[in-house]
């Protein structure tokens, strides 16, 4: 009875539930172009990763996110170009996505410089409701077994460079675009926000640390 009595609590108290729409990305400490547009060719040289992360091992249609990214400088004109390319599945629902970036970066003396930089976002969102186990198969709202969208956003970001540190702070999905397949099936992108630190500590030529900070 106890336990009734705090569940019926535990109801009432909920007002609004939240849930997250990224995935999450374990290696943005070595790529900060993943997050950060204004990161785009900040180095001298050309960068691509692979990465792939599979949630819940051993649960079928578990989380699961793939992406291959890109990026490089043109350093005699000052710009950085980049592009991505990404996969997210989790359950019935699959987001893929292309991504195009450009930075330009400012120099601030001989070692530091300062990145400004935007992506153009092209998100296709689907629903598979084959993956679903129906309490009613016949739903006059379920008819077509499946819903596709492709929904653009945009990011931008800045960030201050140097050859021993990097911070910066960006803003993913500024348009807040909304995923609406029909009356019954939408959602809206919500704006998010990332602030990164990281410094580079070498003690000597052989060993060193690079604490990173990510919110």
């Amino acid at each position: 009875m106890k336990l009734f009595f705090l569940y019926i609590v535990f109801l009432l108290v909920i007002l609004e539930s939240q849930a997250q729409q990224f995935p999450v990305i374990t290696s943005v400490d070595h790529n900060f172009y993943l997050i950060n547009p204004a990161c785009t060719g900040k180095e001298n040289y050309s960068v691509f990763s692979m990465y792939g992360r599979k949630q819940w091992m051993g649960f079928a249609d578990s989380p699961f996110t793939q992406s291959l990214s890109g990026h490089s400088s043109v350093s005699r004109i000052k710009w950085g170009f980049g592009g991505a390319i990404n996969n997210d599945s989790r359950g019935v629902i699959r987001t893929t996505g292309f991504q195009f970036s450009s930075a330009y970066h400012i120099s601030l003396g001989e070692r530091a410089k300062l990145g400004l930089g935007a992506t153009g976002n092209f998100n296709w969102y689907s629903l598979d409701f084959n993956k679903m186990r129906l309490y009613h198969p016949n739903d006059v709202l379920l008819q077509t077994r499946g819903k596709s969208k492709i929904v653009p956003d945009l990011s931008t970001g800045i960030a201050l460079h140097r050859d021993d540190f990097t911070i910066g702070f960006s803003m993913v999905n500024v348009l807040a675009s909304k995923v609406k397949f029909d009356d019954q099936f939408q959602n809206t992108q919500s704006p998010h926000y990332y602030f990164h630190a990281n410094w580079s500590i070498d003690f000597n030529e052989s060993f060193g640390i690079n604490p990173t900070l990510i919110i």
